[in-house]
């Protein structure tokens, strides 16, 4: 064999060799990122444990008091009722014939504790919505109306969360951004202050029912109002610098701009 030969088999073998090397080095690299992976995906695996225990725990706690509260309130409206009854000169034998139960029944309702510890308070049953609703200690997602158990899910700097996750708060601008395109209604949620003391003292009768308003009746409202038209006129014009307008809409701005404005270029 020549030299030739000989060096040209030497570096047919190094360039294989070096090959080699590479595709080795190439699968340790991705052997070490899929261990990353997996490593994180582990932790991950055990945060959702952790999780899902302390939703548990959480959930448990809220429905016993919920069931504590719920089982209270309704002796107490019993009691009021029994007592009532008694007032009006029925015996305990005559309620309990009434009511379709033994009377041992009714004085057990009497004697128990749940009983003995919430009294009557005027307006009771008037006033269960109202107490329902203040004594709920977690707040609900305004797109799914699911509960936000979580501790960083609680009121920050006097205002609480409006959705449970990305994916609702996503839907919610997708849907509010449909509605604005596409005219179609859009349900507005007002969040009052987390710990106001006149929030919690209006009553659902006390505060003022919404008025729905149809477009035709926003569009006959900024008609009247010279200073509505400005307004929407400005942010159309905002938006059709945002080319988010579809050409209807934007036909339809400009023929109000020329009836608002018709000496204006």
């Amino acid at each position: 064999m020549s030299a030739v030969s000989k060096l040209e088999a030497r570096r047919r073998a190094v360039e294989a060799q070096r090959r080699a090397n590479e595709v080795r080095a190439q699968q340790d690299r991705a052997n070490a990122d899929d261990a990353t992976a997996v490593r994180a995906l582990i932790g991950r695996l055990q945060d959702v444990d952790e999780w899902q225990a302390r939703r548990v725990a959480q959930s448990r706690q809220q429905a016993e008091a919920e069931a504590q509260r719920r089982r209270s309130r309704y002796y107490a409206e019993a009691c009021a009722s029994i007592k009532d009854m008694r007032e009006r000169g029925a015996t305990l034998a005559a309620i309990a014939e009434l009511v379709g139960v033994d009377v041992s029944e009714i004085r057990a309702l009497l004697r128990s504790k749940a009983a003995k510890t919430v009294k009557k308070q005027p307006a009771a049953r008037a006033d269960a919505w109202r107490d329902a609703r203040v004594d709920t200690e977690w707040p609900r997602c305004v797109r799914c109306d699911v509960l936000m158990m979580d501790p960083e899910d609680r009121p920050r700097h006097g205002r609480r969360r409006l959705y449970c996750s990305d994916t609702c708060r996503r839907d919610s601008s997708a849907a509010r951004m449909a509605a604005e395109r596409h005219g179609t209604p859009i349900r507005v949620v007002e969040v009052p202050r987390a710990g106001s003391a006149t929030d919690l003292a209006l009553t659902p009768e006390d505060s003022p029912a919404p008025v729905p308003v149809s477009a035709l009746d926003a569009a006959d409202i900024a008609s009247r109002d010279e200073r509505a038209l400005c307004t929407l006129l400005a942010r159309l014009t905002e938006r059709a610098r945002h080319k988010d307008l579809d050409r209807a809409t934007l036909t339809a701005a400009r023929d109000l701009a020329k009836a608002v404005y018709p000496y204006r270029a």
